[in-house]
């Protein structure tokens, strides 16, 4: 159930990302595979639950590090699970072979170069603030929407949310000519790399960008948020590297994207190591570390997931 919702929300156009049903589909066949062989005790299935869960990210972004990384950070906030290392790694690896061998290895977004300098460096420190500014707000979007999705009729809200998903397509259309209101976020981040978009027009296309999945939760759709999280935050950089340094926008578009990221779902390692194998950009992992410090120092214990362990 829970597998087609999701598959119907995305389909509709709904902003929210695909790692709900790649970790639901993973999940799912490790708890098919524990009923069926009843030999294996509680750990072992939830070795097998790790392993789906990291099989399913590794293969839908290409991104194995990042697959193992998520089934063993994002469950817990702020912390780590080193038991589960073993299950993590060989789904991980496991999930994103069958998907080489299918699609190939290019990653699935595709920046401009980026180079790393000490001065860049120190510049993403000022845009870790920053989008942790923003990713409290963010989350807090998120965390009212949840509430919001437990309370009246599922069919009002569904219908409600509709309705505002096509008004902020309609508005998201009129001022830029694209589809940025809808979709999971990859057309955003392309957008926010392309040189000639006005500030206000930037600030614009952020606040579409955050109310959009929170009015696809509150209307009961299913689905993650990584690639919204990343859009949004890949704005804000578009923001920042227009106000510091506009030949360094593919830098902090993408540093913007991996701190966003990281800051909402209070997993900083799935963060920055997604980011840079999603875009394929290994440059990166130095100045988004650094800025996922002064991201995480200021969102603390905050996350979009309200099932983390603490």
């Amino acid at each position: 159930g829970r597998l087609v919702g999701a598959f119907t929300t995305l389909a509709g156009g709904a902003p929210l990302g695909m790692e709900g049903p790649a970790v639901y589909t993973g999940s799912a066949i490790a708890t098919v595979v524990h009923r069926y062989w009843p030999r294996l005790d509680r750990a072992s299935f939830h070795a097998l639950l790790v392993a789906g869960a990291a099989a399913g990210i590794a293969a839908v972004f290409k991104a194995p590090a990042a697959g193992a990384i998520f089934a063993m950070e994002v469950p817990f906030r702020g912390r780590l699970a080193g038991e589960r290392v073993l299950p993590a790694l060989f789904g991980a690896g496991a999930g994103y072979l069958t998907m080489a061998a299918v699609e190939g290895v290019e990653p699935d977004l595709e920046v401009p170069l980026i180079e790393m300098t000490f001065d860049r460096s120190m510049w993403s420190l000022v845009l870790g603030l920053v989008v942790g500014v923003a990713a409290i707000g963010v989350i807090w979007l998120v965390a009212s929407a949840e509430r919001i999705s437990k309370g009246s009729s599922p069919v009002v809200r569904a219908g409600l949310a509709g309705l505002a998903l096509a008004g902020l397509y309609a508005i998201g259309r009129g001022l830029t000519g694209e589809s940025l209101a809808l979709t999971s976020g990859n057309s955003v981040i392309d957008w926010a790399v392309q040189p000639g978009h006005a500030i206000w027009l930037l600030v614009a296309v952020f606040a579409l960008r955050a109310f959009g999945p929170t009015i696809a939760i509150a209307g009961g759709g299913v689905g993650g948020l990584f690639i919204p999280l990343m859009a949004a935050g890949a704005v804000i950089g578009r923001i920042f590297a227009d106000a510091v340094d506009p030949q360094e926008t593919a830098l902090y578009v993408t540093v913007g994207a991996a701190c966003m990221l990281g800051g909402g779902y209070a997993a900083p390692l799935t963060g920055v190591v997604f980011v840079a194998e999603y875009t394929g950009q290994a440059s990166v992992i130095v100045p988004a570390l650094v800025a996922m410090t002064m991201t995480r120092l200021v969102v603390r214990d905050r996350s979009v997931s309200p099932n983390q362990i603490s």
